[in-house]
């Protein structure tokens, strides 16, 4: 077989812009292989880390509870025991599961009642 060239012509303007723009794209083609491997490296140590992390919660988790078993009750005065309650409450806020609109307006009632009957106690106790 016959090799046959061919030869083609441009005006230097034209492919000096195209090769300006192939130039630009393969520099960003670069930049973006390089941002795709640190993200890959990221996203390595993030779950890593996140491994690690797991363990070491897990490893604390295990100590308080065993500490919690060995640790002796506490003959704590009143008021304390008063302020640790309101703190646990605190703490369990968030978890408490949502009233449902009956059981809300159960608790206002009851709630109004109990105000209603100390205010009438009140009241009997001021006009003896």
């Amino acid at each position: 077989m016959e090799e046959k060239q061919i030869y083609l012509s441009f005006e230097e303007e034209n492919y000096k812009r195209n090769k300006a723009s192939l130039l630009k794209c393969q520099a960003e083609l670069i930049k973006l292989q390089k941002t795709l491997s640190q993200i890959k490296a990221v996203r390595s140590q993030k779950k890593r880390l996140m491994n690690n992390l797991v363990g070491l919660v897990s490893k604390a988790n295990s100590t308080v509870f065993k500490l919690d078993g060995k640790l002796p009750d506490l003959g704590l005065p009143k008021h304390i025991k008063e302020i640790q309650t309101k703190s646990d409450k605190k703490a369990s806020f968030g978890t408490e599961k949502k009233k449902t609109a009956k059981e809300s307006s159960d608790f206002d009632i009851n709630n109004l009642d109990k105000e209603l009957l100390e205010i009438n106690r009140r009241l009997k106790v001021l006009e003896k």
